[in-house]
């Protein structure tokens, strides 16, 4: 949308702003002293994905779901199965991003994020979260015992 309504050519702009809100919230995350450091951090990568996806770039915005999926799993204040919840959603949103075939290593990554999100979940159905959980992470391991016969690894 961003690009569609500037009236001038933004794209290399934009690119350059997407990428510099994605150093600028990792260099936010690394030298965070409080939970407004953090929402800081968090608001720098949700411009940069939103940037990303105006430019239709699906691997920043692969990057920067995964960056902001840690970044909730990792908080340090505040309510921890809301940061969870969040965690879950930013993974899920890179889960749907990837194929399997095009992108085997960032695919079965997304796998293992999504299924430790559901192991740690605490809101919802603990059987099904369990469930879940077992499901995309044993889709994780066979993704990634397949690349390991190929001399592959995970590509994130």
């Amino acid at each position: 949308e961003a690009v569609a309504t500037a009236g001038f050519a933004c794209g290399p702009w934009l690119a350059l702003s997407a990428g510099s809100r994605a150093r600028l919230a990792a260099w936010c995350w690394e030298h965070r002293r409080s939970a407004a450091d953090e929402e800081e951090a968090i608001a720098h990568y949700e411009a940069a994905a939103a940037a990303y996806e105006a430019l239709g770039d699906g691997h920043g915005r692969l990057a920067t779901c995964d960056a902001l999926g840690f970044l909730h799993y990792q908080r340090r204040e505040g309510d921890r199965a809301q940061h969870l919840e969040a965690a879950l959603r930013c993974f899920q949103a890179g889960a749907g991003l990837v194929e399997r075939e095009d992108q085997p290593g960032n695919w079965a990554a997304m796998q293992f994020n999504v299924g430790n999100a559901f192991l740690e979940r605490r809101i919802g159905d603990p059987l099904d979260s369990l469930d879940q959980a077992i499901a995309h992470l044993e889709r994780a391991v066979a993704a990634q015992s397949k690349l390991g016969e190929r001399g592959d690894s995970f590509s994130s």
